[in-house]
């Protein structure tokens, strides 16, 4: 029996194949947001397992649905956060009805940066999210992740011509993913004392 191979796409490749899925898009990055009236439909891109060569984190403030990572089976309920990483095999029923947004962003997205970040000090905090990729957060933790990438899309949106552009995109950019690690950091904590 011939085995098939598993679709691949980078952030550019799903954005081509469905053209009508609008969100704000940057070279390497696309931020989407969904509501109850305004929902995304990639068809059936992401009914059968694949591979997006991306970081994907949603932030879902409200509904329910489940996504498959690895061949894992994982519930998503808001508020919550999903986080995936590049080459993991995704598949993601069209029946969900999770709301919130969603960034997707390439390694040369965030090299272009040139972020300053303590990746060496944030590698247990990727391992977590490995084995855990979905994370219950609270309303206010969940409000000030959307607000943050609200205002990374925002800025996306205007003109590159802008005096400060990159550095204001580079500085939300960061706030988005030092916070994100801060929530994985306390969830990691209190598991440890859970089991202490």
């Amino acid at each position: 029996m011939e085995e098939k191979a598993i679709t691949q796409f980078s952030i550019e490749e799903l954005r081509q194949r469905r053209p009508d899925a609008r969100g704000i898009y940057s070279k390497g990055c696309f931020i989407v947001e969904t509501s109850p009236t305004k929902k995304i439909v990639y068809g059936d891109l992401l009914n059968y397992p694949c591979r997006i060569n991306a970081f994907f984190v949603s932030i879902s403030r409200e509904g329910e649905g489940c996504i498959s990572v690895n061949l894992n089976e994982h519930k998503i309920k808001g508020p919550c956060l999903f986080i995936n990483t590049p080459n993991n095999i995704l598949k993601l029923p069209s029946s969900s009805s999770v709301h919130g947004c969603a960034i997707g962003f390439e390694e040369s997205f965030a090299n272009e940066l040139c972020l300053n970040l303590n990746i060496k000090g944030m590698l247990p905090l990727f391992l977590e999210v490995q084995k855990n990729p979905v994370l219950e957060i609270t309303h206010e933790e969940c409000d000030e992740l959307i607000h943050i990438v609200h205002e990374l899309g925002r800025e996306m949106n205007r003109p590159e011509s802008g005096f400060l552009h990159k550095e204001i995109i580079q500085c939300y950019f960061s706030l988005l993913i030092a916070r994100i690690g801060e929530i994985i950091h306390t969830r990691l904590k209190s598991k440890i004392e859970e089991t202490n």
